[in-house]
């Protein structure tokens, strides 16, 4: 460990629209939409780094070399690192891309059983 202090920062958002029907004297429909928004984190300070491939990439690489009978030190892509998050330009790359596309329905359907008896 360095004892150096990280200081991430990062921002959300919801936003949720909802609406009732009262379809019958003893039922209910509820409905509903709801949207969330989260930022990708980063270190305030710039003292964040990020690999410049995906897992996917680097198990691809790994893959095509096994296929090919690559061995040795030279045959594994050696894993690097830049520097990334806001704190260090806003040209510098996140720890993931953002996603923009989270929005949910909601419904429901509750109701009463046809009684005449009373509790």
């Amino acid at each position: 460990m360095t004892g150096d202090q990280r200081f991430y920062r990062s921002y959300q958002m919801q936003l949720y629209a909802q609406d009732t029907w009262k379809v019958l004297p003893n039922l209910t429909l509820n409905y509903g939409l709801n949207y969330q928004w989260f930022s990708v984190p980063y270190e305030t300070r710039g003292l964040e780094t990020v690999e410049p491939y995906t897992f996917n990439q680097y198990m691809s690489a790994r893959v095509m070399q096994s296929q090919l009978g690559q061995t040795g030190p030279t045959a594994v892509p050696l894993i690097s690192y830049l520097l990334g998050g806001k704190g260090n330009g806003s040209g510098a790359p996140g720890l993931y891309m953002p996603e923009f596309r989270n929005i949910a329905r909601t419904s429901a359907l509750p109701g009463t059983p046809a009684s005449t008896r009373r509790w």
